[in-house]
Order: structure tokens, then C-alpha cells, then sequence
């Protein structure tokens, strides 16, 4: 009895499983058991054509996998480590790690739950399942077989939604991801400096005005086709299409292009661009391929398969507004330089400090509080955003019209006390410019380390009640009339406003006001000029320095503080004309000066990015401050 008792007890599990099921067992309650816990799922497991079907959610999370639901394709990703799993509901066929897996029953929604044959657990995520039958339960271990490892699989958080059309990618997520999966005329490499990407080579006109870029004749699409010059030209040509207002399209501003022949591309600027080559690694000057953008219309870069690729990676899953999988791109032209092999992204994911200490991400950035708790980890660095936070002086305004009134306001600030009322340290540091710290010189360094402290603040803090009283006596004034500062509203900002106004009681002993304004408001009244004095930052959309300081040109389009010099100008326009590098940082210095002489805007604060990255992930290239943050080519993982 004892033997053939056991005999019956296999024959159940193996029915279960894969085979018939006898008529009580079908009928009956099917309990689940994992690692010896009772689970519970709104939905319960149910036989159906002689399989036991288990909610894959609740049992898959359990097991330590991820799930997530792309509802217009009724297809499940799950992920754990290196391992990726598509299961498509109705068909046979899953895909686990690009592999096509038969399922003996196809996985179908009841009850708006996924429900999977048992059996496709234990195959996919190294479980034990067996039968009890006292209990009428399935019992899962976990970790009964090895999961593949050292597959090269990174794990990174994405701040939110993207779209993947070039033209139109204007936030951070989009642009970062399509940096991965796209590839220009040129990429940036380790000092920030541009090299050869599409392009091979190319030569300048001497004056600077006109470019002919030579492709590579191995530059395929992830389709397999040739990427050609009049992709190029089309993507350009799109990207200047008013009617599809790109972010980026004025920097398609008084530029040409022609393809030449398929490998020979001619661009011609209305003016000097000293830094087009490094702009040509922002996606809006991406090659697009004109037969297939025109077929998917509107649908261009919203899913998978409205997604053309020609760079390293290549989009394969994308769960809208959960997660989405890049795989190495077969096509590419240097593929066999790129070692990564897939890289998921967790998008809107919360709780990042939590999940980087479970091994669950590999790269994540840091709140002001996650930097704090973490300023003596090994896995702390830093990046600069390329970002200047400042005050705005409206130099139209009757009492900020007077240089040293606007200089005792800005050089009226301990710029350490204010990072310490902030509780910013090492997030943010005094400005030393306009120019952020980070910005190339184009010659393997950086122009702010090259041109040096311009601002000299604990100097000029001890001068500041000195100018503001000289201003006074130029005004006729015997004191400062009512001054307001306009800054955007919330948490942060308003801790802000209240330690300058208490930074400018302690040092200069005045009051100023402080109006809270959202963003929007903000910007729309400086545009306006309803505005006496501001707080705003300034972020780099490429890197350059005149990023930095056109927007002062008399006629500059974001010149909000109405600042009008002739010098400033001249020594700009010097800049923008000059093709040798080191004298175009030298213009680009003597234009800082002056500004900073005459202080429309007195630079407080360049900023930073704090990151966690695990030891195993190596090569990290990162692409400081711009909208764009890194640049996954060249990264792999050792020792994961």
C-alpha cells in the first residue's frame, strides 16, 4: 500500500502540472503554498483544459520578479536580474531572455487577473512545484534552480514617460533614451568634447560656415538598412517643420543641409556655430528615415514598433509609464564595443534608496536627504548639472538701474551660509561665474577651471554696504525704497527666499520681499518685465559657454534683464567668429567680465547631482548637466 500510495501522489503532481487532472481534484478548492506560506489572490488557481492556471502577478512577485502590463498589446513583462521575461496572453509562446519558450496552456486575463499554467513558473523562474494532496495545495519553492547571472543587465530608474521621436523629445527621459538608442554625425566622448559617430570625418570651411560630414558606409538601422545622408537631411528638415514645434527646433536656426550623395552630407550655418559639433549629439539633429516616419504618422516613436534604432541599443518592451527594456542593437556599426546586453528601466519608480539596497537598481540619483545620509558612501559621486541658479536684476527698473545698487544685493550674500540654511552641501557651491563648473573648453578641460574665480565673493561681501550706500547717494536716496523678489512657490523655493532675506538683514541690514509665483507665472512675467528682482537657474542645452552668456546680448531673445552693452556684445560676437578654440575661451572670458562688472544677474549657486552607483558597474560615461545624462555605450558590469 505504502508504494503505491506514493505512486498515486506522483501521478497527481505530474497531472497537475502537465497531464489530466482526476475529477475531484479539478472540482476542489487549489490552494497555493509558497516557501511554506499560504497565499491568498482575489482570483484563485482553476484548472482548465487539464492545466492548473495560477495568477502570474502574486506568484512571480513572491518569487522576487517584477511584473508589468502593456494593456495595448495584452502582454506581460516580468524581470528578475538577468533575467527578462514576454508573455503575450493568448498565444503558446513566451520569450525568456530572447528565447521562445511553449507553454502548455496559453495564458489568459480572468477577472482582470494573468493566469498562467503552473508549469511556466517552475521553468522560468528556477522554482520546485509539487503536489500535496492532503491539503489540495501546490507547493512552490523558491531558488530550486540557478537563474542565469553575469548576463550584463542593468537596472536603472527613469523619472517618468518618454516619446522616442527626435523631433519632438524634450524632457530628460526622452532625450537620455534616445541618446542609447539613436546615434549622430558625432558622440560625445569622457572630456565632453565631440567624436566621430555616423561620421567618420569631416572638414570646416575656414570661416567656419560650412561643414561636409563623410558616414560610414557600415551605418546600419536596426532593420538592417543602410542609415544614408538623406536620413540625415530628412530628420533636419523635419525637425524645422514649424507645425511640429520641437524644443530643440531653434537650434535648426539658419542651418542647411543637403545630401550630397548617400554617404556625404553638406551643412551650411547662417553664422559661426563654435559648438555645432557637440550640438550634433542632441537627438534633434538625429538621422530619421523618411519611409518609415511617413508610415507610422502620428504613431512615430510612441511603442516598440513605431521605434527605429541605428545606435548601440534598441527598444524591445515598452510597459507605458512602468518599464521598458533596451537590448544591445545587432546592427550597430561598433557593436562589438558595446558590452551591456539589456537595460531595464523602472519608470516613476518611488522609493529608489530602498530598491538601490536590494540589488534592485544599480544607478540611482539622490534626494537633498538620500545625499545627506549617504555623504561618506564609496558609492557617492557627483556630477555637475550645468546648472547656475542666480539673482535677475531688471535693469529698467528705477532703483536696480544703479550697477551698485544691484552689486550690493548680490555681493550682499555669504553664498556658504545660504548652501547651510539650505542644509545644500555638496549639492550646491558658490558660483564663481556665470559659466558653470563642467562646462568644456573643447580642449580636454573645463572653461571655469581655465578662467578662474570672476567673482571674488568674500571680497566683495566686505564691500557690499559700502556700494549700496555709494548707489543711494547716486539716487538721491537715503535709503533702499521697497524691493521685491520674485521666486517660484513651493517647499524648497520658499526656504530659499526666506534665507536671502534674512542673509541681506544680517549683511546689508534692509528688507526685501519675497513674492511667491509658480513657475509659469514666473516666467511669464520676466518675459514681460513685471519684475524688480528674481531668483531663477539656468541649465545648459549643450555645452558650451555662450549657452551661458548669449542670452545677455542686447538683442538676446532671453535677455529678461533688459542689460544693453555695447562691450558685452563685441566681445560675444568676438567669440562666436573665433574657430581657434583657446581664443574663443579667452572672448568668451572677456564677455563674462564685463557682464559681471556691470551684475544684470549675480550667479549664487552652481548645482549638482548626487548619485549611488553599485562597484559593479563600470565605464560609467555620464554627460554632465546636460538634458541628456549619460551615455551607455561603453558601460558593463563586472563581478554582478
Amino acid at each position: 500500500m505504502k508504494g503505491r500510495k506514493q505512486a498515486w501522489l506522483c501521478v497527481m503532481a505530474l497531472s497537475l502540472l502537465s497531464a489530466p487532472a482526476v475529477a475531484d481534484a479539478a472540482s476542489a478548492k487549489i490552494n497555493i503554498k509558497i516557501d511554506g506560506q499560504a497565499q491568498t489572490y482575489d482570483t484563485a488557481p482553476y484548472m482548465n483544459n487539464d492545466r492548473t492556471l495560477v495568477p502570474l502577478r502574486g506568484i512571480f512577485e513572491k518569487l522576487g520578479a517584477e511584473v508589468f502590463w502593456q494593456e495595448e498589446t495584452s502582454t506581460v513583462y516580468a524581470v528578475k536580474g538577468d533575467l527578462n521575461i514576454v508573455l503575450p496572453i493568448g498565444s503558446k509562446q513566451a520569450r525568456v531572455n530572447g528565447q521562445t519558450v511553449q507553454l502548455d496552456q496559453p495564458a489568459e486575463v480572468t477577472k482582470g487577473r494573468t493566469m498562467v499554467p503552473i508549469r511556466f513558473v517552475s521553468e522560468t523562474l528556477g522554482a520546485d512545484v509539487q503536489w500535496e494532496q492532503r491539503s489540495n495545495s501546490v507547493i512552490i519553492t523558491s531558488g530550486a534552480k540557478q537563474l542565469p547571472q553575469g548576463g550584463q543587465a542593468l537596472h536603472l530608474p527613469l523619472s517618468y514617460e518618454f516619446v522616442l521621436d527626435p523631433t519632438l523629445a524634450s524632457d530628460s527621459s526622452s532625450l537620455t533614451l534616445l541618446t542609447q538608442i539613436g546615434e549622430g554625425l558625432t558622440r560625445l566622448d569622457r572630456t565632453g568634447a565631440a567624436a566621430p559617430g555616423v561620421a567618420k570625418s569631416w572638414s570646416v570651411s575656414p570661416d567656419g560656415k560650412t561643414y561636409r560630414f563623410y558616414l560610414r558606409d557600415n551605418a546600419k538601422w536596426s532593420d538592417g538598412t543602410a542609415v544614408t545622408a538623406q536620413d540625415f537631411a530628412f530628420g533636419w528638415q523635419r525637425g524645422q517643420n514649424p507645425e511640429l514645434q520641437g524644443a530643440y527646433a531653434f537650434l535648426l536656426d539658419g542651418v542647411n543641409v543637403q545630401a550630397v550623395d548617400s554617404q556625404t552630407l553638406d551643412v551650411t550655418l547662417a553664422k559661426p556655430e563654435p559648438s555645432l559639433l557637440e550640438q550634433l549629439t542632441l537627438p534633434i539633429f538625429f538621422p530619421q528615415k523618411r519611409q518609415f516616419v511617413e508610415s507610422k504618422g502620428e504613431a512615430y516613436g510612441t511603442d516598440v514598433k513605431q521605434t527605429l534604432s541605428n545606435g548601440p541599443f534598441t527598444v524591445t518592451a515598452w510597459a507605458h509609464e512602468q518599464y521598458a527594456l533596451l537590448e544591445k542593437n545587432a546592427a550597430y556599426w561598433d557593436q562589438g564595443q558595446v558590452r551591456l546586453q539589456k537595460v531595464n528601466y523602472y519608470i516613476g519608480t518611488a522609493d529608489l534608496a530602498a530598491r538601490f539596497r536590494q540589488g534592485k537598481l544599480d544607478r540611482i540619483p539622490l534626494s537633498a536627504a538620500d545625499y545627506a545620509a549617504n555623504a561618506q558612501s564609496p558609492q557617492l559621486s557627483r556630477v555637475s548639472n550645468l546648472v547656475t541658479s542666480y539673482l535677475q536684476f531688471n535693469t529698467e527698473d528705477a532703483v536696480l538701474g544703479n550697477a551698485k545698487i544691484r552689486q550690493a544685493l548680490g555681493y550682499g550674500l555669504d553664498a556658504e551660509a545660504l548652501i547651510d540654511a539650505l542644509g545644500a552641501r555638496g549639492r550646491y557651491e558658490p558660483a564663481t561665474g556665470m559659466v558653470p563648473s563642467g562646462i568644456i573648453n573643447g580642449s580636454g578641460g573645463t572653461y571655469r577651471t581655465d578662467s578662474g574665480d570672476l567673482l571674488q565673493r568674500q571680497v566683495r561681501l566686505a564691500q557690499a554696504k559700502t556700494l549700496l550706500a555709494a548707489g543711494l547717494k547716486e539716487l538721491g536716496l537715503s535709503k533702499l525704497p521697497s524691493v521685491k523678489l520674485l521666486i517660484d512657490d513651493g517647499d524648497f523655493a520658499r526656504k530659499t527666499g526666506a534665507a536671502l532675506q534674512a542673509e541681506w538683514r544680517q549683511q546689508l541690514g534692509i528688507d526685501v520681499q519675497a513674492e511667491y509665483v509658480s513657475f509659469g507665472q514666473r516666467l511669464q512675467r520676466s518675459g514681460s518685465g513685471d519684475y524688480q528682482l528674481l531668483f531663477g537657474s539656468w541649465g545648459a542645452d549643450y555645452n558650451d559657454p555662450d549657452n551661458f552668456l548669449d542670452m545677455f546680448l542686447s538683442d538676446g531673445l532671453y535677455n529678461d534683464a533688459n542689460y544693453v552693452s555695447s562691450a558685452f556684445d563685441a566681445a560675444l560676437h568676438k567669440a562666436l567668429q573665433e574657430s581657434d578654440r583657446a581664443k574663443r575661451m579667452a572672448a568668451y572670458r572677456q564677455a563674462e567680465s564685463i557682464m559681471l562688472a556691470d551684475l544684470p544677474v549675480a550667479p549664487l549657486f552652481f548645482t549638482f547631482q548626487g548619485y549611488l552607483t553599485r562597484p559593479e558597474v563600470k565605464n560609467w560615461q555620464a554627460v554632465p548637466g546636460m538634458a541628456v545624462n549619460y551615455d551607455l555605450k561603453l558601460t558593463y558590469l563586472e563581478g554582478k
